[in-house]
């Protein structure tokens, strides 16, 4: 503690440094899971998990184009729920079991997302948004646009989906 006779400080009120000690200055929240190594291994980990998950469901759910427009967009909702999910699930688990990761969880979006946000835009900018958003949603069943969801659409929604999860906190129950 510092003393009570604050020197060069005699103007001030007294009474409010009362207590006060220098290591109180310099004290931080140490927050285990906001590493980069945890930040890394959670961004991979995602990006990886929802890129099986997405070649099992994107398959499944692109026969749904054959119903005609209904069907697509049905597909387009399925897979944006599909990538979404799961993913969310997980990082509610995440949050309840390792509460200590969900910091640097928060940020797995931000990379997708962003590559998301270019990548859309540069369509709208090169007037084919019209063309490709459609795509990226409910892909014709026999071209190569099945994997850009598979690779792209469900990892971005997956971080984006896990991100959210780490963020919200349940309801607890009050027995």
């Amino acid at each position: 503690m510092l003393g009570r006779d604050f020197g060069c400080w005699s103007g001030y009120d007294a009474a409010a440094f009362r207590g006060w000690d220098l290591m109180s200055m310099f004290q931080t929240e140490i927050e285990e899971g906001s590493s980069f190594l945890a930040f890394f291994l959670q961004q991979v980990g995602v990006c990886v998990a929802s890129v099986f998950w997405g070649a099992i469901s994107a398959e499944w759910l692109a026969h749904l184009s054959g119903l005609g427009p209904a069907g697509s967009l049905t597909e387009a909702v399925g897979n944006i729920a599909s990538g979404l999910g799961l993913a969310f699930l997980f990082g509610r688990l995440l949050r309840s079991r390792l509460p200590h990761f969900t910091y640097s969880g928060r940020w797995v979006w931000l990379l997708p997302g962003t590559l998301l946000a270019a990548g859309l835009l540069s369509s709208a900018f090169h007037s084919r948004l019209e063309r490709d958003l459609p795509d990226l949603l409910f892909p014709p069943n026999d071209g190569e646009e099945l994997w850009a969801v598979v690779l792209f659409l469900y990892p971005t929604l997956g971080c984006i989906g896990y991100s959210l999860g780490t963020r919200f906190q349940g309801r607890r129950s009050n027995s």
